[in-house]
């Protein structure tokens, strides 16, 4: 591990790395040409087998900000819940090893946040960027704490994990990763965050987030992820409920839990609409994604609608659970309602 100085920085940039050795040098100058330099870089090496940890510590032999910590592989909420029980900052900003910072991001961001006491949890837009680092879209996401829980609750658009700068004390109090959701960790985490304060965003795109074939996403051709997300969501739903959380239960209760849920998203056609929508995007071209949903037409307008006005399976989903596994039936009262709201 690379020594830092005993001053206590405003913001921890925290990145953890897993045969980054690609994009890694690219993510580290983007960070350290930030225009405010008032931060640590804690850069944790995930097990690499390739170059990633030689790298790291070239680099770190000639900054001082940054600090590498090098372990084993156990993942990426781990690696991350490493990084934040390490960090000195009061904020702590996220980045991925195949991303990059815009020069303005860490000042912008902390602009957003001094308006507000209250706030968390500060995101931005983005912009994606291929495997040469050439730009084909740009995203902007809402700026009200109410749309973007609202976005979060309902699969929308959110704001990447990349471009996060979260409140260090929030954080901890949130309890951080849970190491049990692998895939869309993060979605889980700002729906616990949410509940601690404010959510805010910043529209201008202060992130380049990088598309490739090697990304942990597509693992299970997605399956994985859509999963994951989902026990984050019910979960939610189930504390908004009064339910207890069954991803904190004990390991008999987690695994019914997600083995439940997997079956009902089988039941109700999850697993087939985000298949459906996988193989639209695919096609390359508005009118033959078009074309590829009109054959199967009803699904193609569920998922457009679902795309449109977001989705509302998660709460349906928890008072199933809760009725189904509760020792005594729930009353939803208006609790209930107004949870999807």
């Amino acid at each position: 591990m690379t020594a830092h100085s005993g001053a206590m920085p405003l913001v921890s940039v925290v990145m953890s790395c897993y045969n980054a050795e690609r994009w890694v040098s690219e993510a580290i100058d983007s960070v350290l040409g930030q225009s405010m330099p008032d931060f640590e870089f804690i850069v944790l090496d995930d097990g690499s087998t390739d170059n990633t940890a030689r790298i790291l510590e070239e680099r770190a032999a000639r900054d001082g900000r940054i600090i590498v910590v090098r372990k084993p592989n156990t993942g990426l909420g781990d690696s991350l819940n490493q990084g934040i029980a390490r960090a000195r900052g009061e904020w702590i900003a996220r980045l991925d090893a195949d991303d990059v910072c815009e020069r303005e991001r860490l000042a912008r961001q902390l602009e957003a946040a001094r308006r507000d006491g209250a706030v968390v949890f500060v995101g931005s837009g983005l912009k994606l960027i291929d495997e040469h680092g050439r730009v084909f879209a740009t995203h902007r996401y809402p700026t009200s704490h109410r749309r973007l829980v609202t976005h979060l609750r309902h699969v929308m658009k959110f704001p990447p994990h990349s471009s996060a700068l979260v409140r260090t004390e929030a954080l901890r109090r949130a309890g951080g990763y849970r190491t049990r959701i692998r895939r869309a960790q993060d979605w889980d985490l700002w729906l616990r965050l949410s509940a601690l304060g404010r959510l805010t965003c910043v529209d201008a795109p202060l992130v380049r987030i990088r598309k490739h074939s090697s990304q942990v996403s597509h693992e299970e051709g997605g399956r994985r992820q859509l999963t994951d997300c989902r026990l984050g969501l019910v979960s939610d739903c189930i504390r908004r409920l009064g339910g207890a959380d069954p991803v904190d239960a004990s390991e008999e209760v987690y695994i019914t839990f997600r083995t439940w849920l997997e079956a009902r998203l089988v039941a109700v056609g999850l697993y087939r609409l985000e298949d459906l929508g996988q193989r639209a995007a695919a096609t390359g071209s508005v009118l033959r994604a078009g074309a590829a949903l009109l054959r199967q037409p009803l699904d193609g307008i569920r998922l457009l609608w679902a795309r449109w006005t977001g989705e509302r399976l998660a709460l349906r989903l928890a008072r199933e659970w809760l009725y189904d596994h509760s020792t005594t039936k729930p009353n939803w009262s208006d609790q209930g309602r107004r949870t999807d709201q």
